[in-house]
């Protein structure tokens, strides 16, 4: 669409004259600052039509936007502008669009910064605009090309021009007279009394990367929905996306809106059905979860189609942030999500990009919490769907098709036995305890009659059951199978398989093992050891692929960017620290939790000291981790929903530099979790394989104390520099191989400790805990050769040959962890070494 550039630009009488106060260095920061989208500026002069009431607007794009006349043409019947309308045009950052008596009700208005003309200059050099109004034709021009030939000057002089009718025809041929594309009639009796044409010249390289495809994608995706409001591309008419995937259910919200009564936000009488949010005022919309994916394929070329469609006074505002600030969500369920909300009372909060808002405002904090909710309720239906629609459930029906001899009888007997005493402890299966003598006889009355059924098995779920427990239980009182979702070998193999019968059934088995064992004649405690000994591989899967403590290091280091990056590093850091891991790395969730397993406390009593840790990898574009980013109460809130014992949270560095009076530190306080910078979490990994720092050190002097970065990089300094007791790690792995062969029973600690008390008077006053932390840190580099099962302790080959690979990797160490390590006198230069670690301090 070319126009004749000096008609554009001078054609017409001179009647006024508007001073502008505005300088290149303005408009250069400003606007290239507010628009860094060509798309967005084109949509800021679209929104500047809606503003001026229009019904009609045509946004035209010539073929070749790099021809040196090429024109972009923005056409509506809008007010339009007089000379008053000019000279308000052009006050910069005002606005009276919003001022009492202008404002409509039907219309509210998306801008009130008084800026939007200034996107233009991200898209050319020269600016023209037409109108119509009162029965005259004005025109003015802003030639930005002159403010940059003068940087210097801060005022700039635009002139006003009537046009004849014929003037303004032939400024505007090029798209009146265009045969592929009808406009609104500007002249005869069917034109409007008011219209308005923009029409912008000499286009920057920033306009010359405009697509069509994308443009319109943004067109659609982020104006006015509204019925009064008809937007045109080159012609075209444009719709709002519509979206061909089938619904699952469709909430209104405020109709029979649970989440709105969970929360006691106030359900509003008016229509259409709304909430009153607090501090925020009456929000309105729906929410729709669909059976397949939105995102992807048309839904892609066409428009966001899935997340959170924010409203404001009817225009988007978070276009490109389909989560609306919230933490990432569960990608299954969010990619079928869409939740369109209109939340007028937050232009309040609108920032002046109009595209996010002021974030620690009690209003958006509400609001926020609300989405989430809502999402979370689609959440637990798409959750019920599947399990519903899923081929899976017909599972328990394929399990009660087995032969009873082999299915339901070996765990009937072994229920009985259990409820007549018989059988003291299950490892996987689970029956009601302490019940009367009534009771008993009622529940054994009924899996008699299952068992004669083909409905004995209920069915074959997935729960969190804990991270030390088995893979699976069987509950006896619902007659139904559990999958321990949060145990290590599910956690780990579960993303690489699309469908999850495969661990159903492995669940089933493994119970069902159980049962058999029972019913073969062993003994509660061998049946118990075996089963144990089956979920200690499962686990070992998983573990025995552990990095040694250096390249751990290394890793965390070359992550220190990358988030995605950053989080598995932890998790090997976790593993590194001889944790068993589970992650969980789901939207919405922990990163991961964390089991030490420590052994029995009381026999009696079987009560252990086993305990779990959630634990969290923050990182940002920045330096710094701010005390929002770590979120100290949604950290909280994960360790406490997965019943963790503690919290922590490792970054590269925290806002505040980890001072007692920073946010990260006071929040990390309130809510008992641990802050750690990554270069302390680094050295933590890199001490705990060369210094005996067990399990029970780690709780009582780390996780129960440490709470900001700097208590954490105290404590390790203090370990790291501080004196090391002679560990006698030749005598202690010598003894423990002696007894692997003349002791029938597995080796337990107490008793390597008692035999070194006998062999020598040396080790009297040595503890079964100082042996364990010892062995716990060798095994840091030798997990294929040392296994530690809570009290016991085997070793899979002979004291030479773990020594020689534990020097092996020990001499890997940075010197300065090294010196004064239990491995300093195994290392064939100590001169040496003592020279690096002086370099090093």
């Amino acid at each position: 669409m070319a126009v004749v550039k000096n008609d554009l630009v001078t054609l017409g009488k001179e009647v006024e004259t508007i001073p502008v106060e505005l300088s290149y260095q303005i408009i250069k920061h400003f606007s290239a600052g507010l628009y860094t989208s060509p798309n967005k500026a084109v949509e800021e002069l679209v929104a500047n039509s809606y503003d001026a009431w229009a019904t009609c607007v045509h946004v035209i794009l010539p073929d070749n936007l790099a021809s040196a006349d090429a024109t972009i043409w923005v056409v509506d019947n809008g007010e339009s502008m007089d000379e008053v309308g000019f000279k308000d045009l052009w006050r910069i950052g005002e606005s009276n669009k919003r001022d009492p008596g202008r404002e409509s009700r039907e219309r509210p208005p998306i801008g009130k910064f008084g800026i939007g003309k200034l996107a233009t200059y991200v898209l050319a050099k020269e600016l023209t605009y037409l109108c119509k109004k009162s029965g005259k034709c004005l025109a003015i021009t802003m030639d930005f090309s002159k403010l940059e030939a003068e940087p210097g000057s801060k005022k700039v002089t635009l002139k006003v021009r009537h046009l004849s009718i014929a003037e303004a025809q032939r400024i505007l041929a090029p798209i009146l007279t265009s045969k592929e594309i009808e406009v609104i009639p500007l002249f005869g009796k069917d034109a409007p009394k008011t219209w308005t044409v923009a029409a912008m010249g000499q286009l920057t390289t920033m306009a010359q990367r405009l697509t069509p495809g994308r443009l319109k994608m943004v067109l659609r995706t982020a104006l006015p929905i509204n019925p009064q409001f008809n937007l045109y591309f080159n012609g075209e008419q444009l719709k709002a996306g519509k979206i061909d995937a089938s619904l699952i259910q469709k909430w209104i919200i405020g109709k029979e809106d649970e989440v709105a009564r969970a929360l006691r936000f106030e359900v509003a009488a008016k229509k259409p059905p709304s909430i009153v949010v607090p501090s925020l005022g009456r929000i309105w919309g729906e929410v729709e979860l669909f059976k397949d994916p939105v995102t992807g394929g048309k839904a892609e070329i066409w428009g966001r189609s899935h997340g959170f469609f924010v409203m404001v006074r009817g225009r988007l505002i978070n276009l490109h942030d389909e989560l609306f600030g919230l933490e990432t969500l569960s990608h299954g369920t969010f990619s079928r999500f869409r939740m369109v909300v209109h939340a007028d009372g937050l232009d309040d909060f609108l920032r002046a990009t109009r595209e996010s808002v002021a974030e620690d405002e009690e209003g958006v904090i509400n609001l926020r919490l609300y989405l989430k909710e809502k999402f979370n309720e689609a959440r637990s239906k798409y959750n019920t769907y599947i399990s519903e629609e899923d081929a899976e459930k017909s599972l328990p029906k394929r399990i009660s098709s087995v032969p009873r001899s082999l299915s339901r009888l070996p765990l009937q007997l072994a229920i009985k036995r259990f409820l007549t005493g018989d059988i003291k402890k299950f490892f996987l299966i689970k029956v009601p305890i302490n019940l009367e003598d009534m009771e008993k006889e009622k529940f054994l009355i009924d899996l008699d009659e299952a068992t004669q059924s083909d409905n004995f098995f209920k069915d074959v779920r997935f729960e969190a059951l804990g991270l030390d427990q088995g893979m699976a239980i069987f509950d006896a009182s619902e007659r139904c199978f559990k999958v321990n979702i949060v145990h290590p070998f599910f956690a780990n193999y579960c993303e690489h398989t699309r469908s999850h019968e495969a661990f159903q059934l492995l669940a089933v088995s493994e119970v069902l093992t159980e049962a058999y064992l029972l019913e073969e004649g062993l003994s509660t405690d061998q049946v118990h050891n075996i089963m144990y000994r089956r979920d200690r591989f499962l686990r070992e899967l998983v573990f025995s692929t552990q990095l040694s403590a250096p390249l751990v290091a290394n890793l965390l280091n070359e992550n220190r960017s990358n988030p995605k990056g950053l989080e598995k590093a932890v998790h090997e850091g976790m593993k590194s620290l001889g944790f068993e891991i589970t992650p969980l790395a789901k939207s919405g969730e922990t990163d991961g939790i964390a089991l030490a397993r420590l052994g029995v406390r009381d026999e009696k009593s079987g009560q252990n000291e086993n305990y779990t840790v959630t634990y969290d990898a923050k990182s940002t574009s920045g330096d710094k981790v701010s005390a929002k980013d770590v979120g100290a109460a949604t950290i909280a809130q994960h360790r406490d929903d997965n019943k963790a014992d503690f919290a922590l949270v490792v970054a590269p560095r925290f806002d505040g530099d980890g001072e007692p009076e920073s946010n990260a530190v006071k929040q990390a306080i309130v809510n008992k979790i641990t802050l750690i910078t990554l270069p302390d979490f680094i050295t933590l990994i890199l001490v705990a394989s060369a210094r005996p720092i067990g399990f029970s050190r780690l709780r009582d002097e780390f996780f129960e104390i440490c709470r900001g970065p700097k208590d954490a990089h105290e404590w390790i300094e203090k370990i790291l520099h501080g004196p090391l007791p002679e560990t006698h790690l030749e005598d202690i792995l010598e003894t423990i191989w002696e007894m692997t062969f003349d002791c029938p029973d597995p080796i337990k600690f107490a008793a390597v400790r008692e035999r070194l008390a006998a062999k020598n008077n040396k080790f009297k006053n040595i503890k079964e805990k100082e042996i364990k932390e010892i062995m716990e840190s060798v095994r840091r580099f030798a997990r294929d050769l040392i296994t530690i099962i809570e009290d016991r302790v085997f070793l899979e080959s002979t004291p030479e040959i773990i020594l020689r690979h534990v020097v092996a990797e020990a001499s890997r160490l940075p010197a300065i962890i090294l010196k004064g390590s239990m491995y300093e006198s195994f290392m064939p230069d100590k001169k040496e070494l003592d020279r690096k670690a002086k370099i090093k301090k």
